[in-house]
């Protein structure tokens, strides 16, 4: 049981998979700041389990701080954009209503080359949300970059990011193997990026960055309205509808972070409008009017309603859409609560159980950031020769069905890391960009080494199992992704699909038999873990050992 100390513990909450490197960045940080001594060692995230149920709290080994007990990670869940990491440094557990954070943290693995409208604008949009709550006023906020690729270019993107970090007073840090090949952003002169100087550079960057293209609408900044000689109006046009819905994150998150800048920059600013937005009724690719949208957005009390009356109570600056009148809907009182909800956290927690008796070679748990699918390749760079039969096999393989081009350029350009397909490019796997398939992904997939298995596991909620389109019924959608990835990479491995639960609901008495043997594992809200029959024995070894 974790009581209080006298000592404080370094508290990290999260909805996500606390990464080894993540930790060990906040534990040595930490001890810099508070000029303490850090002891380190081998990494090991060990579940907290009382009475043979996991307490949804993590104890850190390997790590001792001067001054510190625990190292502690809490699984929590976060309002409307909530940020990857918040560290505390408290007697006891930290309370939403009055604890203040010491760190405030988004993390990614994007690296520079990467850097798109989704890593530098959805990710920048987060600490917009952290500005409008007072006990996060004092605390510093940090974008992690976890390097694993190499990469070769700085675009545009890229500086603009680094310009809005610090006009946010964000601090950018990269994590990153001084011996990748490369570029080297903490060796660049990258990170000396001052913010913007103004409103009129930020504008002038980002209209620059602007394209015209038949299947978008550039995300442009103009000024509407001057009152001698101060800005008071500004519009920003930008695509707000994506499928016929209120809900395209990437420039909602772009909107969000424009507005912030351009008010924070010019003060005169007192009205936003969002032009183009395409939420009042519009004729989509198939030429078929939609002219629902408009309700949806006068009845949404989503995040980017949210984030525009937040704005106008705190900053002073009224953001609306052309033509469309929002709802008067606030933030939540507190950022973050300790309600576990979400499938996500029955194959976390088994991701971080297994470590010792699996690889990871994917990772995207139900919708977190997306992992890089991990090939022999990587392993061989990584581990060298304790995984040279694995290579070899894949080698044997490549040399007669790759192109030896895609074979050299993984392993040097990628580190034997490869994307999954998303979006368009998920089309090309099926033979033609216009193919009305989709290609689909799991949660998590584990490689067994010793017994040359490789494991689907697809996370749901208890609730959902048996409902089209979720649960068992999924497990065929990743077929596609056995075709063409798993057997491609690891061609003498057996590949299974199973379901991992999260929550109490019994399994419905309509499900077969068949059916329920591919749910192996249930992890309850009580925290008690559940093994079935057909749960592969290395996991159940692993859960008994837990419970004992």
């Amino acid at each position: 049981m974790i009581v209080q100390t006298k000592e404080k513990n370094l508290y990290i909450l999260t909805e996500e998979r606390p990464k080894e490197e993540v930790v060990s960045f906040i534990a040595k940080k930490y001890a810099q700041d508070a000029g303490k001594e850090c002891k380190n060692g081998k990494i090991k995230i060990t579940p907290v389990i009382e009475k043979g149920k996991f307490c949804f709290k993590w104890i850190i080994q390997g790590i001792k701080i001067e001054g510190i007990d625990k190292i502690i990670v809490e699984n929590v869940s976060g309002t409307s954009s909530f940020v990857d990491f918040l560290v505390f440094v408290e007697n006891q557990d930290p309370d939403p209503k009055t604890s203040k954070p010491l760190y405030v943290i988004e993390e990614t693995k994007t690296n520079p080359s990467e850097s798109r409208n989704v890593s530098v604008f959805q990710r920048m949009a987060k600490f917009v949300f952290v500005e409008q709550y007072p006990l996060m006023k004092d605390s510093e906020k940090i974008m992690l970059y976890t390097i694993r690729r190499p990469y070769f270019t700085y675009p545009p993107t890229f500086d603009f990011g680094l310009k809005s970090m610090k006009t946010l007073d964000v601090n950018p840090v990269f994590l990153q193997n001084q011996y990748m090949n490369g570029l080297n952003v903490n060796k660049d002169g990258k990170l000396d990026e001052p913010g913007f100087k103004d409103f009129d550079e930020l504008m002038k960057l980002k209209n620059e960055l602007s394209t015209d293209r038949d299947d978008n609408i550039p995300i442009r900044i103009n000024i509407e309205e001057e009152i001698k000689g101060e800005v008071e109006k500004i519009s920003i046009s930008a695509k707000l509808e994506k499928s016929g819905g209120f809900d395209y994150d990437p420039n909602i998150g772009a909107v969000s972070l424009l507005s912030f800048l351009s008010k924070k920059l010019c003060k005169s600013i007192k009205q936003i409008i969002i032009k183009e937005h395409c939420c009042d009724g519009y004729k989509n690719s198939k030429n078929v009017e939609i002219d629902s949208i408009k309700d949806e957005v006068e009845r949404s009390k989503g995040k980017f309603v949210k984030i525009c009356n937040a704005l106008e109570n705190n900053f002073k600056v009224k953001i609306s859409l052309d033509g469309i009148k929002m709802l008067e809907e606030g933030l939540n009182s507190e950022y973050w609560h300790k309600e576990i909800t979400g499938e996500k956290i029955g194959t976390i927690f088994l991701h971080l159980a297994l470590l010792k008796k699996y690889h990871v070679i994917y990772e995207q748990h139900a919708g977190t950031e997306r992992g890089y699918f991990v090939t022999p390749v990587y392993f061989l760079g990584q581990y060298g020769k304790e995984y040279d039969e694995l290579f070899k096999t894949y080698q044997e393989y490549s040399q007669k069905n790759l192109d030896q081009d895609d074979f050299k350029n993984l392993l040097k350009k990628k580190n034997g890391l490869q994307d999954l397909p998303k979006d368009k490019s998920s089309k090309k796997i099926f033979g033609s960009n216009n193919s009305c398939k989709t290609f689909h992904i799991p949660d998590l997939i584990l490689l067994d080494i010793e017994n040359k298995m490789i494991l689907i596991l697809e996370g749901e909620k208890a609730e959902n199992v048996y409902k089209k389109d979720k649960g068992v019924n999924q497990l065929p959608l990743f077929d596609d992704l056995k075709k063409f990835y798993l057997e491609k990479y690891y061609p003498k491995y057996d590949v299974e699909k199973f379901v991992v639960l999260y929550g109490d609901e019994e399994l419905p008495s309509e499900m077969s038999e068949d059916d329920k043997k591919k749910v192996i594992f249930r992890l309850k809200t009580d925290g008690s873990m559940i093994t079935t029959d057909t749960c592969p024995q290395s996991i159940k070894d692993v859960i008994s050992k837990l419970q004992k």
